[in-house]
C-alpha cells in the first residue's frame, strides 16, 4: 500500500496495534508498543507514507515520507496553553496560539481542495506563505526559556517536512483520524468489558 495509517493504545498488559490501508484494517496486539512491532508488520523498510502521531516507535523506525498528524498536533498545542496559563509564562500561551492560528490556515486551503475549489498546484502555492510562518515561528522559538514550548519547536523543527507531506502527495490526510476512529471500538469494548 502506498499509504498506512497506524496507531496503538494500551490492551490490558499488552498494545492493541492498527494499520489503515486504503482497502484494508489490519489489528494486532502485540507486548510491545517498540518499533519492533513496525518491523514485524511492516518489514525492515516500508516504502510507502506512513501517516501517525509523534510517537517515538514511529519515528526510530520510519526513515521515509511520513506525515504527522495536526489533530495530534492541536492537542500539544492546547496543553502548552495549559501550562501557559498555569506558570503564567506569556511565551508559551504566545507561541501555541500563534501555532493553532497557523495550523487553521493551513488546513482552510487543505478544505478548499478537497472540496475541489482549488487544485492540488494551488494547495502547493496557497500553503506555501503558511509553511513559511510555520517555519519563522517554530525558529523563533526553538530557544525558548519554557521548556515545553522549546521541545515542541525544536521536535517539531527537525520533522518539519512531515508535517506536510499531505499537502503534495496523493492519498495522505493532514490527521491520523482514520486510524484513531479505526481502533475507538476495541477502547470502548476494553473499558466496558
Amino acid at each position: 500500500e502506498p499509504v498506512i495509517n497506524a496507531d496503538e493504545t494500551g490492551w490490558r498488559n499488552r498494545w492493541l496495534w492498527i494499520f489503515v490501508a486504503s482497502t484494508f484494517v489490519y489489528f494486532r496486539v502485540a507486548t510491545s508498543r517498540g518499533s519492533q512491532v513496525l518491523v514485524d508488520i511492516l518489514g525492515i523498510a516500508y516504502q510507502g507514507i506512513l501517516c501517525v502521531d509523534r510517537w517515538g516507535a514511529y519515528t526510530k523506525y520510519h526513515k521515509g515520507l511520513m506525515q504527522i498528524c495536526w489533530a495530534h498536533l492541536k492537542r500539544d498545542f492546547l496543553w502548552v496553553i495549559q501550562i501557559g496559563h498555569t506558570k503564567q509564562s506569556a511565551d508559551a500561551i504566545s507561541f501555541a496560539k500563534r501555532m493553532e492560528k497557523l495550523k487553521k490556515k493551513l488546513l482552510a486551503v487543505w478544505y478548499r481542495f478537497k472540496e475541489g475549489t482549488i487544485s492540488r498546484e494551488e494547495l502547493i502555492q496557497h500553503t506555501d506563505p503558511v509553511r513559511s510562518a510555520i517555519r519563522k515561528h517554530l525558529t523563533l522559538y526553538k530557544d525558548s526559556q519554557e521548556r515545553c514550548v522549546r521541545t515542541l519547536a525544536r521536535n517539531l523543527l527537525k520533522r518539519f517536512d512531515h508535517l506536510f507531506t499531505f499537502i503534495f502527495y496523493e492519498g495522505v490526510e493532514p490527521t491520523n483520524n482514520i486510524s484513531e476512529r479505526g481502533i475507538r471500538p476495541a477502547v470502548q469494548w476494553r473499558k466496558i468489558c
